[in-house]
């Protein structure tokens, strides 16, 4: 029977099976194991007892191996296979601590960038970049709320709370989840303070927000909508500026002044525009409430709509509230003696037209009526206002040159043939074509447009709502000859037509327009010099006490303004010039006693006609403008395909004694008769459209001066019937 130990570890390593490494087992090996060898005190026995009396011996023990008698170690000593056994579980548990440690390590980086994928959304949010918010969450989430009804619905959140900015915090993990708090600056509800709980899904790269609508405002709780209410007070009254009598008011928007005045400056009520929703939403007011779309209630409409009593909530949850407000009554600037004095004035136009009046000291508009800014029109000769002012800043002329009289230039007459000339003063007020249609080619076409320009056209105009009045912006010489005198592309309204009577009443500045009672100085844009305006106050002037505007006159009170006829007519009938209207004069007396006035005509179709001998050939000057010494010379026969144009303004009287042209710069030398054609019926007023500029006092006195645009549609001459509303208008006004 054998001694050896056979250590048998198969059972001792089975819980680490998986990771065993191989090595040899004990009692497996052929080989003749090693004996130690005795130590000198086992190789020495023992002895008990003194030397000498001989006791007894104790037994002596061998102590080698099985090969010498002995019996070898003690079980359980450090044999070699023990010593493998304990190397292999010492290998394992390193590997063990290894696995472990790289196990920490990418547990931190995966951590890592799910912080920065919460960032990234986080950063994302405050700057309300809602594709970079849509970058971040889950794949499921991107498909049930696709990039634009996602970004919607963050968007409609933001601006139900009326939001103008938002702050968010660090945020910090909870478990499974991220906490991070967000405030939001409102316009209404002054800041709303939550938390943002962002789940993670995935790892590592891999991480997206578990996005859900919850999310799309700070404090939301899984199924709450965000939502808001609102109350709106009952609309405000808007009463005339004698601050009794009622416009518009109470919900049904009654008045107690007459419908027909009313009518014309109320205006009506409809949904909200979609230019202007965007404005309103930031009112907190809600898309289907009824607003001003027209008249005094769209350009009083701020101040009638008043505060609505809000209330934001999520879910049942109130987040904000604001207090309703009722609006103020509104005293407008508009005066009830003004309009009724202008509606009756205008009740008689045919065709309609449009009126608008000024206090020109505090920029109040008194009364507007039909399209006082809702359409453009060319304003015939009140486009000279423009031409006068353009001329004396350019240093073209001054107001006591001379021109030549005479009956046409450029191919455009003066209308029935009239003659007439003299100085510029005398020229405006008898509204002079064949001076005025050369006087703008000798401007040219960049100083016209710019003056043009500083008067308000191709401007944003000063109402809101209003259409601009407009003119091209590079004439060649034949469109800048008939622009100068109202016609060709230029197009205005009477608000336009006022303002320019404006500028001139205030000295060269034009008011800031207001619809509320005011007795406060406006502020002002300067448009033309001191002495510019001072010249065309006396040229206005006389246009009224000499020329053709005589029918403005007012007792007692010193009327300044310019008459206008924009020829409209479609009608062709051909024949030889002279006698009777011809669409004629501001305020020429033709043969049956009516007052005319003249511009430009339109041929068939509407096609508005070239002036008949005005080409290139003619001599020009240095800066391309027509020759002012070769402007008198008879018409020529034109080669276009258009006939000659017959066109504005004249008040002479006095018929030439005869057919023959004199050349006022070498009077030997005469011309044919006038071959030009008349392109419309003489008696068919429907063919122009009457126009009156004019303000009143003019100068001095203790009254605000007072300035009218006046427009009557398909109405003949503007001295025969625009003139005399201008009257009754400025009569009214400087009564109030």
């Amino acid at each position: 029977m054998s001694d050896d130990w056979d250590d048998d570890d198969q059972e001792e390593l089975k819980p680490l099976k998986p990771f065993r490494p191989a090595i040899p087992r004990a009692g497996h090996d052929d080989r003749p194991r090693p004996r130690p060898r005795p130590s000198a005190a086992e190789q020495e026995p023992a002895r008990v007892g003194g030397t000498g009396g001989g006791g007894p011996r104790l037994p002596h023990r061998p102590t080698g191996g099985p090969a010498d008698g002995g019996h070898g170690p003690e079980p359980g000593g450090w044999t070699p296979p023990r010593q493998a056994l304990f190397a292999a579980i010492g290998g394992v548990a390193l590997i063990v601590v290894i696995l472990l440690v790289s196990s920490c390590g990418a547990g931190d980086d995966e951590r890592d960038a799910e912080q920065a994928v919460v960032d990234q959304f986080l950063s994302a949010f405050a700057s309300r970049d809602y594709q970079a918010m849509f970058d971040s969450i889950d794949t499921d989430a991107q498909r049930v709320y696709p990039v634009k009804r996602f970004a919607g619905l963050n968007r409609d959140a933001y601006r139900l709370a009326t939001g103008e900015s938002i702050e968010t915090g660090g945020s910090t993990r909870d478990g499974n989840e991220f906490v991070a708090p967000i405030s939001i600056r409102t316009k209404l509800f002054g800041t709303i303070e939550g938390d943002l709980r962002l789940r993670v899904l995935g790892s590592g790269n891999d991480a997206r927000i578990a996005w859900s609508r919850s999310l799309a405002f700070p404090g939301l709780r899984t199924g709450e909508r965000l939502t808001r209410q609102a109350q709106i007070p009952t609309r405000g009254t808007i009463m005339f500026r004698d601050g009794k009598t009622p416009i518009a008011q109470g919900r049904d928007r009654r008045s107690s002044a007459p419908a027909d005045v009313v009518k014309e400056i109320r205006g009506a009520m409809g949904p909200i525009p979609e230019s202007d929703r965007a404005a309103y939403q930031a009112k907190g007011i809600p898309a289907n409430t009824q607003v001003g779309v027209s008249g005094l209630e769209r350009l009083l409409n701020d101040d009638l709509v008043g505060t609505p009593g809000l209330t934001l909530k999520a879910g049942d949850r109130v987040l904000g509230r604001q207090k309703a407000i009722p609006p103020k009554t509104v005293v407008s600037s508009v005066s009830l003696p003004v309009m009724e004095a202008a509606v009756q004035a205008q009740a008689s136009a045919p065709s309609g037209g449009g009126l608008t009046a000024i206090d020109t000291r505090t920029g109040e508009v008194l009364a507007f009526s039909g399209d006082a800014w809702q359409e453009a029109s060319a304003p015939g000769s009140t486009m000279k206002i423009i031409t006068a002012a353009a001329a004396l800043k350019e240093g073209s002329t001054t107001t006591d040159e001379q021109f030549p009289v005479a009956t046409s230039a450029l191919g455009i007459r003066n209308a029935d043939g009239e003659s007439c000339g003299g100085t510029l003063v005398e020229a405006f007020a008898q509204s002079c074509n064949s001076v005025f249609a050369p006087l703008a080619v000798k401007v040219g076409s960049t100083p016209f447009v710019k003056m043009a320009e500083a008067f308000g056209f191709n401007r944003t105009p000063p109402v809101d709502g209003a259409v601009r009045s407009r003119i091209p912006d590079d004439l060649d010489d034949a469109d800048l000859a008939l622009s100068g005198i109202g016609q060709s592309s230029v197009r205005a309204t009477p608000l336009q037509v006022a303002m320019m009577a404006t500028t001139v009443a205030t000295g060269g500045d034009q008011p800031v327009l207001t619809f509320r009672r005011t007795d406060a100085e406006a502020k002002v844009r300067n448009v033309i010099d001191t002495s510019v305006a001072s010249d065309l106050l006396t040229m206005m002037e006389a246009v009224v006490s000499d020329g053709t505007g005589t029918s403005a006159q007012i007792p007692d009170v010193t009327v300044a303004g310019k008459t206008g006829t924009a020829e409209i007519g479609t009608c062709r009938s051909e024949g030889p010039s002279g006698g009777g209207g011809t669409g004629g004069t501001d305020g020429t007396t033709t043969r049956d006693g009516a007052s005319t006035d003249g511009a430009a005509y339109r041929g068939r179709r509407g096609a508005l006609l070239r002036p008949a001998g005005l080409t290139l050939a003619q001599g020009t000057t240095t800066d391309g403008g027509a020759d002012p010494d070769a402007l008198d010379d008879p018409p020529t026969t034109s080669t276009d395909d258009a006939d000659p144009t017959t066109t504005d303004d004249t008040t002479t009287e006095e018929t030439p004694p005869d057919d023959s042209f004199t050349d006022p710069v070498d009077p030997t030398t005469t011309a044919p008769p006038d071959t030009s054609t008349t392109i419309c019926d003489p008696n068919d007023s429907s063919d122009t459209d009457a126009w009156m500029a004019a303000f009143a006092p003019s100068s001095g006195g203790e009254r605000d001066p007072v300035a009218v645009g006046v427009l009557r549609r398909g109405d003949g001459q503007g001295g025969a019937t625009a003139a005399p509303v201008a009257r009754a208008v400025l009569q009214a006004a400087l009564k109030k």
